[in-house]
Protein backbone atom coordinates (compact mmCIF):
# COMPACT_ATOMS: atom_id res chain seq x y z
CA UNK A 1 0.00 0.00 0.00
CA UNK A 2 1.24 3.47 -0.73
CA UNK A 3 1.01 6.29 1.77
CA UNK A 4 -1.67 5.98 4.43
CA UNK A 5 -4.13 8.88 4.27
CA UNK A 6 -5.55 10.38 7.44
CA UNK A 7 -9.04 9.18 6.49
CA UNK A 8 -7.62 5.66 6.51
CA UNK A 9 -6.81 6.06 10.20
CA UNK A 10 -10.48 6.88 10.83
CA UNK A 11 -11.68 3.88 8.82
CA UNK A 12 -9.11 1.56 10.42
CA UNK A 13 -10.01 2.78 13.91
CA UNK A 14 -13.72 2.29 13.30
CA UNK A 15 -13.15 -1.22 11.94
CA UNK A 16 -10.99 -2.19 14.92
CA UNK A 17 -13.66 -0.80 17.27
CA UNK A 18 -16.32 -2.90 15.54
CA UNK A 19 -14.12 -6.01 15.73
CA UNK A 20 -13.38 -5.46 19.42
CA UNK A 21 -16.80 -4.37 20.66
CA UNK A 22 -19.35 -5.01 17.87
CA UNK A 23 -20.85 -1.61 18.73
CA UNK A 24 -21.03 1.91 17.40
CA UNK A 25 -18.69 4.46 18.91
CA UNK A 26 -19.69 7.84 20.19
CA UNK A 27 -18.30 10.86 18.41
CA UNK A 28 -16.56 11.98 21.61
CA UNK A 29 -14.73 8.63 21.94
CA UNK A 30 -13.71 8.68 18.28
CA UNK A 31 -12.36 12.21 18.75
CA UNK A 32 -10.23 10.97 21.67
CA UNK A 33 -8.92 8.05 19.59
CA UNK A 34 -8.02 10.36 16.72
CA UNK A 35 -6.45 12.89 19.11
CA UNK A 36 -4.09 10.16 20.36
CA UNK A 37 -3.30 8.94 16.84
CA UNK A 38 -2.75 12.52 15.70
CA UNK A 39 -0.07 12.92 18.38
CA UNK A 40 1.67 9.70 17.29
CA UNK A 41 1.48 10.12 13.51
CA UNK A 42 1.03 13.86 12.91
CA UNK A 43 -2.14 13.53 10.85
CA UNK A 44 -2.44 17.33 10.59
CA UNK A 45 -5.66 17.53 12.56
CA UNK A 46 -5.72 20.73 14.58
CA UNK A 47 -7.32 20.04 17.94
CA UNK A 48 -8.53 22.62 20.41
CA UNK A 49 -6.28 23.23 23.40
CA UNK A 50 -9.12 22.62 25.85
CA UNK A 51 -11.26 19.99 24.14
CA UNK A 52 -10.91 16.90 21.99
CA UNK A 53 -12.35 18.70 18.98
CA UNK A 54 -11.04 19.23 15.46
CA UNK A 55 -12.98 20.91 12.68
CA UNK A 56 -10.70 19.18 10.16
CA UNK A 57 -11.69 15.80 11.59
CA UNK A 58 -15.39 16.71 11.54
CA UNK A 59 -15.05 17.68 7.87
CA UNK A 60 -13.35 14.35 7.11
CA UNK A 61 -16.20 12.52 8.88
CA UNK A 62 -18.74 14.43 6.77
CA UNK A 63 -16.78 13.51 3.65
CA UNK A 64 -16.76 9.83 4.65
CA UNK A 65 -20.50 9.99 5.40
CA UNK A 66 -21.23 11.59 2.04
CA UNK A 67 -19.19 8.93 0.23
CA UNK A 68 -21.12 6.14 1.99
CA UNK A 69 -18.24 4.77 4.05
CA UNK A 70 -19.63 5.64 7.48
CA UNK A 71 -23.08 6.17 8.93
CA UNK A 72 -23.82 8.66 11.67
CA UNK A 73 -26.65 8.16 14.14
CA UNK A 74 -28.10 10.49 16.73
CA UNK A 75 -29.83 9.61 19.97
CA UNK A 76 -30.98 11.71 22.89
CA UNK A 77 -30.21 11.27 26.55
CA UNK A 78 -32.44 13.55 28.58
CA UNK A 79 -32.74 15.98 25.67
CA UNK A 80 -28.98 16.03 25.12
CA UNK A 81 -28.08 14.82 21.63
CA UNK A 82 -25.39 12.17 21.30
CA UNK A 83 -23.85 11.24 17.99
CA UNK A 84 -22.64 7.74 17.17
CA UNK A 85 -20.60 6.57 14.20
CA UNK A 86 -20.44 3.19 12.51
CA UNK A 87 -18.95 1.86 9.28
CA UNK A 88 -21.39 1.06 6.49
CA UNK A 89 -21.24 -2.31 4.75
CA UNK A 90 -19.03 -0.73 2.09
CA UNK A 91 -16.92 0.86 4.84
CA UNK A 92 -16.45 -2.50 6.57
CA UNK A 93 -15.06 -4.01 3.38
CA UNK A 94 -12.77 -1.04 2.92
CA UNK A 95 -11.73 -1.29 6.58
CA UNK A 96 -10.91 -5.00 6.27
CA UNK A 97 -8.80 -4.38 3.16
CA UNK A 98 -7.06 -1.48 4.87
CA UNK A 99 -6.21 -3.53 7.97
CA UNK A 100 -4.71 -6.26 5.79
CA UNK A 101 -2.44 -3.79 4.00
CA UNK A 102 -1.19 -1.38 6.65
CA UNK A 103 2.08 -2.07 8.46
CA UNK A 104 1.72 -4.20 11.60
CA UNK A 105 3.23 -1.47 13.80
CA UNK A 106 0.55 1.05 12.81
CA UNK A 107 -2.21 -1.54 13.16
CA UNK A 108 -0.96 -2.46 16.64
CA UNK A 109 -0.80 1.21 17.69
CA UNK A 110 -4.36 1.79 16.49
CA UNK A 111 -5.56 -1.33 18.34
CA UNK A 112 -3.84 -0.24 21.58
CA UNK A 113 -5.21 3.30 21.32
CA UNK A 114 -8.74 2.05 20.65
CA UNK A 115 -8.54 -0.43 23.54
CA UNK A 116 -7.33 2.27 25.92
CA UNK A 117 -10.08 4.73 24.96
CA UNK A 118 -12.78 2.05 25.15
CA UNK A 119 -11.64 1.05 28.65
CA UNK A 120 -11.75 4.70 29.76
CA UNK A 121 -15.31 5.14 28.45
Amino acid sequence: MNEIQREDYIIGSLRIIELQTDQMISLSSLLRVMYSLNKKYNLNYHFSDKYYFSTDLILDLKKLTFSGIINQYRSYDRYIPKKFIKLSTFGRGKGNALLENIPDEIKKNIEETVKQIIQES
